[in-house]
């Protein structure tokens, strides 16, 4: 649990977010924590998180966003309001309060050796088209704060990278500088998803149709930005960081499946690797904040070396 959760979440606030949900607390069962707890509740999934990392009106536009592309039956998770009819509930005051959303609990299975093939990555990309697409008649609404990629709150961790030769708060800051310059228009700037990867969607029924979760991160940014993080963790699964043969399996086919539903102008590869490359240093400043107060476990170090490694490979690919 990360210590914003270890000084100020007690027994009791769960207990009344639960209230308000209609859950039981006792049928809960803890299943991950890191900026956020989730509690399986049997048939529904219940995230709680800490307003110094999201506050509830930071989950405003992630939720607005949701339930509109539920409205235009894109495959994505649904949220069951509250007994109050409230999307997400809150204990707590302006300075420091818990929230909590609850979300259908999707029956599906995660991706296997079987799945995991390049019909998958058309229909991920093909999904990924699908809400970049429709969300061209999204409406913005004035009394929504709309975050840029570079406004999270998970951006500022890149000022705890460490300090060292490598200059890797310098690398950051060279690239979000050139990522500033780059157009926005409304063709291939919107709002993303920001996190597609294998362990935020299911696939279900025998078509293995792809229902997509975990919309937190919502933000303004490229779309072709959405792609690069796709690919990112997508290279993560049997271990293919920087295999170049499988970047461009996988951005291949990603690209037709995308293209089925929405086009964009050639991708340019390297913009890909830069925005992978950044994706790198995010994670890297994420891992240390999460673990700052605390020992970190062998595990996560190991995890901050194979990052490490991949911010070196990708700094030679690009010549940075």
């Amino acid at each position: 649990m990360n210590h914003l959760f270890d000084k100020h979440y007690t027994s009791e606030i769960f207990h009344e977010l639960c209230n308000k949900h209609g859950i039981l607390p006792e049928n809960t069962i803890l299943i991950k924590e890191d900026s956020n707890l989730i509690y399986d509740c049997g048939d529904s999934i219940l995230r709680v998180s800490h307003s110094a990392i999201r506050s509830a009106g930071d989950m405003d536009v992630e939720l607005d966003w949701l339930d509109f592309l539920n409205r235009e039956k894109v495959p994505v998770v649904r949220i069951i309001p509250s007994l109050a009819g409230k999307k997400m509930v809150s204990v707590g005051d302006l300075n420091k309060h818990f929230t909590a959303v609850r979300f259908e609990k999707i029956k599906g299975s995660r991706i296997s050796g079987s799945t995991w093939n390049v019909a998958h990555f058309q229909k991920l990309g093909k999904l990924t088209g699908l809400i970049h697409r429709t969300g061209q008649a999204y409406r913005f609404k004035d009394y929504f704060t709309y975050s840029h990629w570079d406004e999270l709150i998970e951006c500022s961790y890149t000022n705890i990278l460490p300090i060292d030769k490598r200059g890797l708060q310098q690398l950051n800051h060279r690239l979000v500088t050139e990522f500033r310059s780059y157009p926005r228009d409304t063709e291939n700037y919107g709002l993303i998803h920001n996190d597609i990867h294998h362990e935020n969607y299911l696939l279900i029924g025998q078509r293995n149709k792809i229902v997509l979760f975990d919309f937190e991160v919502t933000c303004q940014s490229w779309y072709i930005y959405e792609i690069a993080t796709a690919l990112y963790y997508a290279c993560l699964v049997g271990q293919k960081r920087n295999n170049l043969k499988f970047e461009q399996v996988f951005l291949r086919n990603f690209v037709k499946g995308y293209r089925k539903e929405y086009d964009l102008p050639p991708v340019d590869f390297e913009v890909v690797l830069k925005f992978m490359l950044y994706r790198d240093l995010f994670l890297y400043g994420y891992v240390a904040k999460m673990w700052q107060q605390k020992e970190v476990p062998q595990s996560t170090r190991n995890y901050l070396d194979l990052i490490d490694t991949s911010i070196a490979v990708r700094r030679g690919r690009l010549g940075m």
